[in-house]
């Protein structure tokens, strides 16, 4: 799991490393528009909590669902209604990258909340395999999404500044790359066009 979170965050870092903090993001998703003020939902999805540099006390002791595993680097629990899983990885023993599992049947609900909510950064492609790149207003978080097998979409949230290494990254890749996940090309191509069409 830590894995597949961390690859994320380094293939989602490698795009954005030409975006400087005085790039104003249009360059996609929200027509290259700013997110709208108020606070945007998808009703059952609950981001992970992301409030970098926490310890992994600090995280067990915020949240409420029941944990499913843990290591010395990795906390999943599970999830709760839209979602099936919650994941969070520790750099250091602080939070690093969280992550939420979401079905593929929430694929177009998914893709509107994320594109309304987030400026689209740039697609990732490996073959038929994509990852979509977005960023908060402020710059200073990414948010991945990606398609690790045909039943789930996961949803990755990472600091600008995260500490994934390139060499993982190959490696991490590759692997996810040759997941049982199936083939994922039909469930890519629609939250494609579900982020298209907004």
């Amino acid at each position: 799991m830590r894995k597949i979170l961390l690859m994320f965050a380094v293939l989602a870092a490698m795009v954005f490393t030409g975006c400087s903090k005085d790039d104003n993001g249009n360059n996609g998703g929200n027509g290259g528009k700013e997110p709208p003020a108020g606070e945007i939902e998808l009703e059952g999805y609950e981001e992970p909590i992301i409030d970098w540099g926490i310890s992994k006390q600090e995280l067990k002791s915020r949240v409420t669902y029941n944990l499913l595993n843990e290591d010395e680097t990795t906390l999943s629990y599970a999830g709760k209604n839209k979602v099936s899983m919650y994941t969070y990885s520790f750099e250091n023993g602080k939070l690093d990258v969280s992550g939420a599992f979401i079905s593929t049947a929430y694929n177009e609900e998914l893709a509107d909340f994320i594109n309304k909510k987030y400026i689209y950064v740039n697609d990732i492609v490996s073959g038929e395999d994509r990852l979509f790149v977005f960023r908060n207003k402020e710059n200073t978080m990414l948010v991945t999404v990606g398609i690790p097998s045909t039943q789930y979409l996961l949803i990755m949230y990472s600091p600008r500044n995260s500490t994934a290494n390139n060499t993982f990254l190959i490696q991490a890749s590759k692997s996810l790359m040759n997941a049982e996940g199936g083939d994922c090309s039909e469930i890519i191509k629609l939250f494609q066009a579900n982020i298209s069409k907004n």
